[in-house]
C-alpha cells in the first residue's frame, strides 16, 4: 500500500504570507492617509477662493462695502465664523462651505474691518503643512496680521 503524502503550507508559512501582507497593508493606508489631508488641503483654498469671490461680488454691488462692516465705522478688525456670512451672501454663493474635516481647530473665518472697505477669508489650520496660500506675516495684509498671522487666507479685492 502506498501511503499518499498532502501537499499543504506549513503554519510557519502562513504567518510569514500573513505579516508580509500587513506590512504593505499598512504602507498602502499610510499614503492614502497622506493623499486624503493633501486633497482636503486642496479643497481648503478652493473654498477660500470661492467665497473671496462671493464677498467682492457682494461688494461690486455694495459701493466697495463687504458684509458686516457698515455699523460701526471705526477701522478696527474683527473676526467672525464665516458661517455668519450665510444671509449676507444669498445670491452671491448658494451655500457656505465649511471645513472638509469640521472638528473643532479647523474652521474657516472671515475677518473685515468695522468701516466695511477690507475683508478676508481665512482657514485656521491646513494638515500637510501646504504652503500654497500661506503668506510670511510680514507680508500679510493688516487685516490678517490682526487674526495672528499664520493662516491660508484670501483677502477680498
Amino acid at each position: 500500500m502506498e501511503s499518499k503524502k498532502l501537499k499543504a503550507f506549513t503554519l510557519i508559512e502562513l504567518l510569514v504570507v500573513i505579516v508580509v501582507i500587513s506590512i504593505i497593508l499598512t504602507f498602502v493606508t499610510m499614503s492614502l492617509r497622506g493623499v486624503q489631508r493633501s486633497s482636503r488641503d486642496d479643497r481648503r483654498i478652493s473654498d477660500l477662493n470661492l467665497v473671496a469671490s462671493a464677498l467682492d461680488q457682494y461688494a461690486t454691488s455694495n459701493a466697495r462695502i463687504y458684509p458686516l462692516g457698515r455699523a460701526n465705522g471705526n477701522t478696527g478688525y474683527a473676526v467672525v465664523p464665516l458661517s455668519s456670512l450665510q444671509s449676507s451672501l444669498t445670491g452671491y454663493i448658494n451655500s457656505l462651505p465649511a471645513d472638509p474635516l469640521g472638528s473643532a481647530g479647523y474652521e474657516y473665518k472671515y475677518i473685515y474691518r468695522n468701516d466695511g472697505r477690507e475683508a478676508a477669508v481665512i482657514a485656521s489650520q491646513f494638515e500637510t503643512g501646504t504652503r500654497k496660500c500661506n503668506f510670511d506675516a510680514t507680508t500679510a495684509p493688516e487685516i490678517v496680521k490682526s487674526s495672528g498671522g499664520n493662516v491660508c487666507y484670501y483677502v477680498a479685492r
